[in-house]
């Protein structure tokens, strides 16, 4: 199973940062990122803008998404969220260039 997630406010510095996100969800159980994409969110529309949200490609077995979609509830404001949710909730925030480009890797 391939989807898109969202990290919110991440300091992504490069292939590094993607290895320590990837032996985290080794260690959960929950699959494997690729990075996409990051960008900067805008300040002052809604919600907490001006960080630095970071796209990843998500890939996972049937079980590790299980366990993804139930145990990042327990990371609270740090979880991954769904790119589908992400856009539902912070699209007055991402700028509207960014935004064409994440509406286009929606999976649903």
């Amino acid at each position: 199973m391939t989807q898109h997630i969202v990290m919110q406010g991440l300091l992504y510095k490069g292939k590094k940062d993607e290895n320590e996100i990837n032996e985290f969800f080794k260690e959960k159980g929950w699959g494997k990122v690729k990075y996409k994409m990051q960008f900067k969110t805008l300040p002052g529309f809604g919600g907490p803008g001006g960080r630095t949200d970071v796209v990843f490609e998500w890939h996972a077995s049937g079980d590790e998404f299980g366990k993804f979609s139930i145990g990042r509830f327990g990371m609270g404001a740090n979880a991954p969220r769904w790119l589908e949710d992400y856009l539902d909730n912070n699209g007055d925030i991402v700028p509207e260039s960014v935004y064409a480009k994440l509406k286009r890797l929606r999976e649903w």
